[in-house]
């Protein structure tokens, strides 16, 4: 079977990542002995700008047609500081009573009370839903932390800061969650957006340092912990963050455990004694 995959570059540094990416999925084919074929799309923010379209039905269904999408990134340096965070508030209000799918840009526009040439340069309401991670992560680091608590504690407490950020607008976010759940390119990106999150919060937190499990490793799994923390949010029906709360503590409390077990496997962290160093001495190749 021959995988038919779409590429899209997109903006900023999105063709340099995948053209990095290609070069990894090339090395990775030929050790799977898998075959594949790849198709390269311009639905980016220059086409946009040029055009003053992004991408049209057609479009949408000839993308159907493939097995995999490769996307780059969204988001073009011409579009005004700013307008994201208002347009993607204003959205949230009427993704309240409108389901997200149903939005347009000119009703954004409307409520945010600003012209719709403000928007210029977006590649349309998917633009808005990609930058509603980095909006509310944002809430994580808008309050100090306590050093004197553990790193798992500074964690909850700064993760629970996004989530309370993101309770003022749940119904807004439960249809833009919805729609993102059936669109590929926002799902594609997702994996990034959280990697990200996570990176805030460690900052946040006061963890983006060496100690410990390297600061990648710990970004995938913090990721992986706030992704299954915002399933739980999305079933909240009280208000009072019960599911969110456990299920973010059971998530750090189970990485806190993985990376105690990889750390006495690995060593991370472990200080080298004199007899440490010795031994390494011992073992270095003799110099020929």
């Amino acid at each position: 079977m021959t995988l038919k995959i779409a590429v899209l570059p997109g903006d900023g540094t999105g063709p340099e990542v995948v053209r990095e990416a290609l070069k990894a999925l090339e090395a990775v084919a030929k050790l799977e002995q898998l075959q594949y074929t790849s198709d390269t799309f311009d639905f980016g923010g220059d086409r946009y700008l040029a055009t003053g379209q992004i991408i049209n039905d057609q479009d949408i269904d000839t993308l159907g047609s493939y097995d995999a999408i490769l996307l780059g990134a969204v988001g073009h340096p011409d579009v005004k500081p700013g307008i994201l965070e208002k347009g993607l508030l204003a959205a949230l209000e009427l993704a309240d009573e409108t389901p997200w799918a149903d939005l347009t840009l000119s009703a954004i526009a409307e409520a945010a009370d600003t012209s719709l040439s403000e928007f210029h340069g977006l590649a349309g309401k998917d633009d808005l839903a990609a930058h509603a991670d980095p909006y509310f992560d944002k809430a994580m680091s808008e309050e100090g932390v306590s050093h004197d608590e553990s790193p798992r504690e500074r964690l909850f407490d700064v993760i629970m800061l996004r989530f309370e950020a993101m309770e003022a607008h749940r119904a807004g976010l439960l249809s833009l969650m919805k729609y993102r759940d059936h669109t590929p390119s926002l799902l594609l990106s997702l994996p990034l957006a959280r990697k990200r999150s996570a990176d805030w919060a460690l900052v946040s937190a006061g963890l983006d340092n060496r100690s410990g499990a390297p600061v990648g490793l710990k970004s995938v799994a913090i990721g992986y912990v706030i992704d299954t923390a915002e399933r739980a949010w999305r079933k909240e029906t009280s208000g009072d963050f019960a599911l969110t709360m456990a299920a973010l503590d059971k998530g750090l409390r189970d990485a806190e455990d993985r990376m105690e077990q990889l750390q006495r496997f690995t060593g991370w962290g472990k200080k080298k004694t004199r007899q440490d160093n010795t031994a390494d001495e011992e073992t270095k190749p003799e110099e020929t």
